[in-house]
């Protein structure tokens, strides 16, 4: 695996469609498939020092996605799609973004409205809060078939 050159690399290949998440490191870098936020998740439980530090590209950031990228001390984000929370959120912890569409808030899964975990965490300010949260959301999505 080779370093990332840019954040239009990272771009690039969120863009294929493949991956949903890819993180450099500085030293490797690492594409995961399936659900980002579970991808982040399970990094910041199992390798938080892959994230600490780390350039972080991921399709779609809500604010429970921002929220881990924090938490995991990442230095950039990179996203397709950005919430306007997750962005403010991730910016108030010094954290540069950069994304193609800025959007009011992430859609669920169905479209019909907000995404549940964005709504759930509507109301909370800091990271740190939203983490119980966002631990009892991956885990109820865990246990339901796909």
């Amino acid at each position: 695996m080779r370093k990332m050159d840019n954040a239009q690399a990272m771009m690039r290949k969120l863009q294929r469609g493949r991956y949903t998440l890819v993180v450099d490191s500085g030293n490797a870098v690492r594409d995961y498939e399936g659900h980002g936020l579970t991808a982040l998740h399970h990094l910041l439980a199992t390798a938080p020092r892959l994230l600490d530090g780390a350039a972080v590209g991921d399709k779609v950031i809500g604010k429970g996605a921002a929220a881990l990228m924090v938490l995991g001390h990442v230095r950039c984000v990179i996203g397709l799609v950005v919430s306007r929370p997750a962005l403010e959120l991730l910016q108030r912890n010094g954290i540069s973004v950069t994304c193609i569409d800025l959007v009011p808030h992430i859609m669920g899964a169905g479209k019909t409205g907000m995404c549940p975990l964005e709504e759930l965490c509507a109301d909370i300010d800091t990271a740190d809060r939203m983490k119980p949260i966002i631990d009892r959301f991956v885990e109820q999505q865990q246990g339901q078939p796909q």
